[in-house]
């Protein structure tokens, strides 16, 4: 598979990748690629992909990383 890449700062590659495309590949909003740049274009061995948070349009209140802990006393 090849497809060329944008990274966060807007520069652009072409990515060789050998291996079947990863589930979810379309609908990802970043990639992490670990492979190596050679010849003009990256050689990607392996790919993360990160995919949109179910929560990203909710009131962030509601996701379950920020849910209040009560404390409690321990004797």
């Amino acid at each position: 598979m090849a497809f060329t890449a944008i990274d966060t700062l807007g520069d652009k590659v072409k990515v060789i990748y050998h291996s079947p495309k990863p589930e979810n590949f379309e609908l990802s909003e970043r990639l992490v690629m670990k492979g190596k740049y050679e010849e003009g274009q990256f050689v990607c061995q392996s790919i993360q992909t990160k995919c949109p948070s179910k929560y990203k349009d909710q009131d962030p209140s509601k996701h379950p990383g920020n849910k209040k802990i009560q404390p409690t006393t321990i004797r």
